[in-house]
């Protein structure tokens, strides 16, 4: 509707799609992940009608992925259940929740970025392990952000930690 959002029904935009993970996993040789985003996807969490339209999109992309050999990954704001976690970023409806993540392969692993979370366990990274996917905390830019994410991965035997840098890497 705004313009920052694929056309996510689109053929055009999953041949597109297709296509730049093709030159992606060129470029990069070799390789057992893909990360797809999907976050701060605000065009389409916040409109229903799109919101509705999203679990066929995760199911088909996620499978593509999986079917090209990688393991899709999610950023997971979206697929949080919005306002139960204190401090962390999240925008997916309570009644929605379920049924966007039963969506991805099975394969997929679920990311979760919350820069405001200083304290481990880390809440919303914890109730991903719940939901029976490979986990994985993306802490950002300050040390107590980091050693909430690294305790709860490591006190609680989940799938790892992806460091991000974004903007920043010229500031470390």
């Amino acid at each position: 509707p705004d313009g920052w959002a694929w056309d996510i029904e689109s053929e055009e935009v999953f041949a597109l799609l297709k296509q730049v993970r093709a030159e992606l996993y060129d470029v990069f040789g070799e390789g057992e992940y893909f990360h797809l985003g999907c976050d701060e996807a605000r065009s389409i969490t916040q409109n229903k009608e799109l919101r509705e339209k999203l679990p066929a999109f995760l199911e088909r992309l996620t499978h593509e992925v999986e079917a090209e050999g990688r393991r899709p990954m999610l950023w997971m704001d979206m697929l949080l259940e919005r306002d139960i976690f204190p401090n962390c970023y999240t925008s997916g409806e309570k009644d929605e929740v379920e049924a966007l993540r039963g969506a991805t392969a099975p394969s997929t692993v679920f990311i979760d970025w919350q820069y405001g979370c200083h304290e481990s366990p880390v809440p919303s990274l914890l109730s991903l392990k719940d939901c029976g996917r490979d986990a994985m905390g993306a802490p950002w830019y300050n040390e107590g952000n980091y050693s909430a994410y690294v305790n709860t991965v490591a006190d609680n035997d989940m799938h790892g930690i992806m460091l991000t840098t974004w903007h920043t890497l010229k500031d470390r």
